[in-house]
């Protein structure tokens, strides 16, 4: 999954996505590289997202408007910025939804955990 943020035509953020939700995705960036995404007063600007949930499908992309909701400091380099999704266009949240629940996603969620019911029967 790959997100392109944009702001004034002027792109802020193109990458990957660390973690997806329903309501937010999170995107890791460097310490200069977050401050693009607040106002000359230091508030979080409201920017354009293009969201591509599934390589080389062309319905497979959400678009719409998004905020930075909080900032995490993750090494001496690194924030982590959560973001929240704010006005998307009709049909995003079911995409979306759907995207989530694809055996692909599935999979690869319920593997890490598959074997902790395991180790406590055992």
């Amino acid at each position: 999954m790959k997100i392109r943020i944009t702001n004034h035509q002027q792109e802020l953020y193109c990458g990957a996505i660390a973690n997806l939700s329903p309501l937010g995705f999170s995107i890791e960036v460097g310490l200069s590289e977050s401050q693009c995404f607040r106002d000359s007063s230091g508030r979080f600007i409201c920017f354009d997202i293009e969201l591509e949930l599934l390589a080389g499908v062309s319905d497979g992309g959400v678009t719409g408007k998004a905020m930075v909701q909080s900032v995490r400091r993750i090494s001496q380099q690194q924030n982590s910025l959560m973001i929240r999704f704010m006005n998307l266009e009709q049909g995003a949240y079911r995409t979306i939804a759907e995207s989530l629940t694809t055996p692909a996603n599935v999979s690869s969620t319920n593997s890490s955990h598959s074997h902790f019911p395991q180790q406590l029967a055992g």
